[in-house]
């Protein structure tokens, strides 16, 4: 099994400050969208705030998207990965990515009136697939990205594995939540528009303590270079 204490520490300082700037605008974006879901579930204009909410989502999943995939295929770079592993690690953290993107045109074309009630239960579906599927990414990044001196500190180690295990799992039943609202929302089910509002505030609440949780690690990390 090959040492990679010496290789890590290298990493952890090269980008992860961009990285933790990364998860914090992921959050401040979850946070726009729990903000914005709500004031549409109190009935004030919420099929254009849902269009607007599913916007701020689709931002967000960008900011993870892009954070990760880079950060994790500069740490396989760094460490000596092959081109096929330098790839597949890029193309397996890309779903948040791809999400973002799929969920911003969506959000588009529903703020243009292009049937909204069929494109925003789709985006809700598209964005708990992949918080679901994406659920561990995060975590896995910042393991790699932290040297084996900062691991060997145990009591901040196991709280910061705490922070992130906690955050992952409430990623995955809210994505698989989400999953659900939105295919009762395409089946007719109750009011489309209430349900999806419902999955972008649970959505946003996953992203936005993810995104807390990993930029706070991160930082941590940071700061002790």
């Amino acid at each position: 099994m090959t040492t990679l204490g010496h290789d890590q520490a290298t990493v952890a300082k090269v980008g992860i400050g961009a990285f933790a700037a990364g998860s914090i605008g992921e959050a401040i974006a979850g946070v726009g969208a729990i903000v914005l879901s709500i004031i549409g579930l109190a009935g004030l204009y919420p099929s254009l705030l849902l269009a607007i909410a599913g916007l701020a989502l689709a931002g967000a999943f960008l900011f993870e998207g892009g954070a990760i995939a880079g950060r994790y295929a500069r740490i396989v770079a760094l460490l000596g990965g092959s081109a096929e592993t330098l790839t597949a690690a890029g193309g397996g953290m890309s779903v948040e990515f791809l999400a973002g993107v799929g969920g911003a045109i969506l959000g588009i074309l529903s703020l243009l009136n292009i049937v909204p009630l069929v494109l925003m239960p789709v985006s809700v579906l598209l964005f708990g697939c992949a918080l679901a599927i994406g659920a561990g990414a995060a975590d896995r990044v910042r393991v790699l990205a932290t040297p084996e001196s900062e691991r060997v500190n145990a009591p901040l180690h196991e709280l910061e594995s705490l922070a992130m295990g906690g955050a992952t799992g409430v990623r995955l039943l809210l994505g698989l939540g989400a999953i659900v609202l939105g295919i009762l929302a395409l089946v007719g089910v109750g009011n489309p528009t209430t349900i999806c509002l419902a999955a972008l505030l649970g959505l946003g609440t996953a992203i936005t303590l993810s995104g807390t949780a990993m930029g706070a690690a991160l930082l941590g990390i940071f700061q002790h270079k």
